[in-house]
């Protein structure tokens, strides 16, 4: 603090003693018999240099004396109280978009995903935080597929610093964070917010299974916390994008790469044979999908002497859909068509030579013909 005026006199710095308030009598002033003449109301400025860690809202109060002493005798003392005020008040800078990247199987299976917030806030007042989203997730994939319409409520969100609370599922309502009922002030008045984002192995397979853009906004709102405050902070509401990016994935599968069809009695070349395989293919896949199957060759071989492919046939196994039962060749054959995303999908598949095809089989040598057989997801 610092007498910066006496009356209409204007005092030079040089003039004057700036001084920190303390408890103890203190001389700002040492020339006040130059400004007798004058007389007038003294002007003092007030400044804060040391700091404090932190400020809370509120009025801060205390007892100023003031004596102006002469030559001989003490002139006069005089009391006066100084106010601080703490407005209260709420801000943060606002956090980058949030972006959770879906590009493994690994993640549907047992894993998740998570994508963290950080949010520099500052504050005189304690706060509690709420969040919520919209509805459902707006979509941007491949030509012809539509909106999945994910419900935010697949997301999860909790507090990670100053304090970690446990998740919540988000909502299109407003729901305080746990443990971020009522944030204490920070020291200095400034800290980080970190919020976590996260999508469980559940969440990805019931909303997210299908590649593309999955997008949502989170709002967020920052309220003071106070009992009764008389004199509440207003709240403060953010917004943040929101974005799940899944990618086109695929996986596929042979349970029991090595199949072999035996011809062990009469009925077999009278009635043909099958051998059904269960889980024989296990797909995952991020997009509506085909499968196709065909032979390396025409022809199964045994040394020197084949039989052609054609007499294979290859089609559903027992209690199996979406399979079509096709003859195998060297082009590819549709096999599965259209079938939607999912994730570790088994199909039972049957292997047959039909009892119309057993005349390309007579007269052949005993032994065992081979053929290499491809499944692929696109026709070869």
């Amino acid at each position: 603090m610092v007498i910066t005026k006496v009356g209409a006199s204007v005092l030079s710095l040089s003039s004057v003693t700036p001084i920190d308030l303390t408890t103890a009598q203190q001389t700002m002033f040492s020339n006040l018999l130059s400004l007798l003449s004058t007389g007038g109301a003294v002007e003092i400025a007030y400044s804060i240099i040391n700091r404090p860690p932190t400020y809370y809202a509120g009025t801060y109060t205390t007892q100023l004396e003031f004596q102006a002493t002469g030559l001989v005798l003490c002139v006069q003392t005089v009391n006066a109280t100084l106010n601080l005020n703490v407005q209260p008040f709420i801000n943060t800078v606002q956090s980058q978009p949030i972006t959770l990247q879906i590009n493994s199987f690994q993640q549907f299976r047992s894993s998740g995903a998570t994508a963290s917030q950080s949010i520099t806030n500052t504050r005189t007042v304690p706060v509690s935080i709420g969040l919520r989203g919209q509805a459902q997730f707006d979509y941007t994939g491949p030509a012809g597929i539509n909106n999945p319409n994910t419900s935010i409520q697949q997301v999860q969100a909790r507090l990670n610093m100053p304090v970690t609370g446990s998740y919540q599922t988000l909502s299109s309502s407003y729901q305080n964070l746990p443990g971020a009922t009522s944030l204490d002030v920070p020291a200095g008045n400034q800290g980080t917010i970190k919020i976590d984002y996260a999508l469980s192995p559940a969440a990805l397979v019931s909303g997210f299974m299908q590649a593309g853009t999955y997008s949502n906004s989170i709002y967020g709102q920052f309220s003071d916390s106070r009992a009764t405050p008389s004199n509440p902070a207003t709240a403060l509401n953010t917004l943040t994008p929101l974005t799940v990016e899944v990618a086109d994935l695929q996986e596929m599968h042979i349970n029991q790469p090595e199949v072999s069809l035996s011809f062990n009695q009469l009925s077999d070349y009278q009635n043909g044979i099958s051998i059904d395989i269960p889980g024989h293919l296990t797909i995952s896949k991020t997009n509506p999908f085909d499968v196709y199957v065909k032979a390396q060759s025409s022809s199964m071989a045994n040394g020197t002497y084949s039989i052609p492919v054609d007499c294979l046939q290859i089609g559903p196994g027992a209690g199996q859909a979406s399979v079509q039962t096709v003859t195998l060749s060297t082009t590819g054959q549709k096999l599965i068509s259209g079938e939607a995303p999912c994730l570790d999908k088994n199909y039972n598949i049957r292997y047959s030579i039909p009892a119309d095809k057993i005349p390309s089989l007579l007269g052949k040598p005993p032994g065992t013909y081979t053929t290499t057989i491809t499944y692929s997801f696109t026709a070869p």
